[in-house]
């Protein structure tokens, strides 16, 4: 699966649900960079899975950048009564699953965990398409 091809689902408004890993994508889409560039974009959800901010922060370059950005993340929405979801994408422009891939997803899992937020979705986008470690690890949805 591409970034171009999903892109092509309707991207959800502030208010409208995010109710599946094709909306998000569809949401990343639209705020990631083209050319593929390293950065990692994530966005906080309430109880109803509506996002109203996103957040890109560019140049994470080493694989576990991703880590610091979901814990700042989870910090965050953990000030908020109304905030409970994390969704996070890593964007790698030159490759797409790494190895520790896998721990990563242990570690963001339990990074947010610890913060009272649950950890909805990580999506890796590279040029290669888009995997989602949580399904490597047979973890199920969380939609």
């Amino acid at each position: 699966m591409s970034v171009a091809s999903t892109a092509q689902h309707s991207i959800p408004s502030a208010n409208q649900p995010i109710v599946s890993t094709d909306q998000a994508i569809s949401l990343f889409a639209a705020a990631i960079s083209h050319p593929l560039t390293n950065e990692t974009v994530a966005f906080l959800i309430d109880g109803c899975n509506r996002a109203n901010t996103i957040v890109v922060v560019s140049g994470t370059e080493q694989p576990d950048d991703v880590i610091e950005v979901a814990e700042i993340m989870a910090m965050t929405g953990s000030r908020s009564a109304e905030l409970c979801g994390l969704v996070i994408a890593s964007v790698r422009s030159a490759s797409l699953l790494l190895p520790g891939d896998l721990d990563r997803w242990w570690n963001l899992q339990a990074i947010t965990d610890s913060h009272g937020i649950e950890l909805v979705e990580w999506i890796v986008v590279g040029p290669g398409g888009i995997e989602c470690p949580r399904q490597l690890v047979g973890e199920p949805e969380r939609w």
